[in-house]
């Protein structure tokens, strides 16, 4: 996806003089800076998702374990 940016004159030679020095592009520097922004920013994962106790196969075995205190007498 190409995105077009206005950036002001001073970040923009800010840029150029960041990537001559660390020999990369201004496109790498930019990317770069963004996906640190977006990670930060992320909405963050909850700490308990995934972690369970009990069998392995609970998810196969989802409508037997459900239902089977409704059909004891």
């Amino acid at each position: 996806m190409n995105t077009v940016l206005e950036l002001p004159k001073e970040l923009e030679v800010a840029l150029m003089d960041i990537a001559t020095r660390e020999n990369r592009t201004v496109n790498e520097l930019v990317q770069a800076a963004l996906l640190s922004f977006a990670q930060e920013h992320s909405k963050p994962v909850s700490s308990w998702l995934g972690i369970a106790e009990g069998s392995p196969d609970l998810s196969q075995r989802v409508d037997e374990l459900l239902f089977q205190d409704s059909l004891r007498p």
